[in-house]
Formats: structure tokens, sequence, C-alpha cells
């Protein structure tokens, strides 16, 4: 016999630099037994004029395998909307057991808000080069690079917009080269001239 036995929520960072007015979260549920097993999503207290989808819905589980199951929740608001503001639930509902997960307010701290934060860098293997960033809903920031932080030159490189939560992505194509052994990243609002 299969039992629901957990359900969490987790914020996503967006996957492209114009992430517009999406938000999304990864839900894991578990089971515990085997057999068939069926679990409904639903959700309450996001602000008004949002609609949530879940990339599966309901969640169907047979046989002993697997254990875990991932789905993506998508929030879609009118206009960019801070959902990490909100203490909202999503309720995962199967014949025997629901289970219910409140939303966890983010308090990062952004220093002075009109100045973001670049909060990780990751070097992928394609020579490619991803920045996360928190800064403020629907802001688009300018990503500058200089090889040189003694006498630096800034030069853009791109745009990336701050989704619902002021998370932004960006990926910087084919960054790393052999003549350049390092190079350093800001995000800054745009402008005629940044220090």
């Amino acid at each position: 016999m299969s039992e629901f036995a957990s359900l969490t929520l987790t914020p996503l960072w967006p996957t492209n630099s114009t992430p517009g007015n999406v938000v999304s979260y990864g839900v894991t549920l578990e089971r515990l037994g085997s057999g068939m097993l069926s679990v409904d999503f639903s959700s309450s207290g996001l602000p008004e004029g949002t609609t949530v989808s879940f990339t599966q819905d309901p969640a169907r589980y047979t046989g002993n395998n697997p254990r875990f199951m991932y789905f993506v929740m998508t929030v879609t608001a009118t206009k960019p909307t801070p959902t990490d503001s909100f203490t909202f639930v999503v309720t995962g509902t199967s014949r025997r057991e629901s289970i219910s997960v409140t939303n966890t307010i983010q308090n990062l701290f952004k220093g002075n808000s009109t100045a973001p934060v670049l909060l990780s860098l990751d070097l992928r293997p394609s020579g490619d080069v991803e920045l996360r960033g928190l800064g403020t809903t629907g802001e688009s920031y300018q990503i500058e690079a200089t090889n040189d932080l003694n006498n630096p030159t800034w030069t853009s490189v791109g745009l990336s917009t701050a989704e619902g939560n002021g998370r932004f992505t960006f990926i910087h194509a084919a960054a790393q080269s052999p003549g350049i052994p390092m190079r350093f990243y800001r995000a800054v609002k745009p402008g005629p001239s940044n220090p």
C-alpha cells in the first residue's frame, strides 16, 4: 500500500534573463510503500490575479518506484509580483492523506535596495558563465565585466530582468577564453554611465 509521506517547496532561479511575470517553485513528493497513489495539488493565499499550474496534476505513482517525484509549480501574475513576500500554502491531497506546506517568506539581505547583489557565479563546462543575483522585482540590470579591478574598464555584456521574487539569472556565453585569465562581474541599473 502506498502512503503519501511528505511534500516540500523550493523557490527556483529563473532559467533565462527575461523571466517576465513568472515565478517557479520546485515541488517534491515522497511516498512510502508501493502500489497506486494519486496526489492532487492546490494552492491558496497567493496575490489576487495570479494563476498557478503544476507540470503534472495529479501526480500518479504506480508499482514500487520511484519513492520521490519532482514537479515544477509555476506562478504567473499580471505583473512582476514578489510572491515570496506572501505566506501562501501548497497542499497535496491523496485518498487517505493531505499534506500542506507554507511558503517561507524570503528576507535575503540586499543592502541598499537600489543596488543588486550578485550571489553566485558558476562556470559551465561549455565555457559559459552563469551569474545569479538578487535585485528588485521587475527591475532590469545591466551585467558588466572587466578583466582588471586595479584599473577597471567595465564593458556591458548584456541585460537581465529580475522576476517577481527579485531573482535574476544571466548567462555570459563563451565567457571563458585562453587570453583572459580572470574576469570580474557586476550588475548595475542601466544608465548613461556607471562608476
